[in-house]
C-alpha cells in the first residue's frame, strides 16, 4: 500500500525563506512514498500581479527552494517523488510549475 503524505498549511505571502522552514519543519518525521504540496508553499498564493510573481519566481536549474526541500525530505530519512507547484521563471516565460522532483 502506497502512502501518501501531504503538507498543508498557509503560507506567509512573500516569505519564501520562512515558507522554506516552516515546510522543513512540517516534514519531520514524516513517511511517505509520495509527498503532496499546496499550490505555491514557497511564495504564497495570493500574488498581486504579474511583477510580484515575477520577483519571487526561481529558475529551476537553480532553485533554492526544491534544493530546500529535497535536501529536507533527505535529511528526514526518506527519498520519493515530491511535486511542488511553484512560480517558476525560465525561458522568459513565467509559469507555476508542477514538476515530479526526486
Amino acid at each position: 500500500m502506497k502512502r501518501i503524505g501531504y503538507v498543508q498549511f498557509t503560507p506567509t505571502l512573500g516569505e519564501i525563506e520562512a515558507n522554506r522552514d516552516r515546510i522543513a519543519g512540517l516534514l519531520e518525521g514524516l513517511e511517505a512514498d509520495l509527498l503532496v504540496l499546496p499550490e505555491l508553499p514557497f511564495t504564497g498564493y495570493a500574488l498581486a500581479d504579474r511583477e510580484t510573481a515575477r520577483s519571487l519566481s526561481e529558475v529551476p536549474e537553480d532553485s533554492p527552494s526544491v534544493d530546500g526541500l529535497a535536501a529536507a525530505c533527505r535529511s528526514g530519512g526518506f527519498s520519493c517523488p515530491f511535486f511542488p507547484g511553484y512560480s517558476r521563471f525560465g525561458n522568459m516565460a513565467l509559469t507555476n510549475a508542477r514538476e515530479k522532483l526526486e
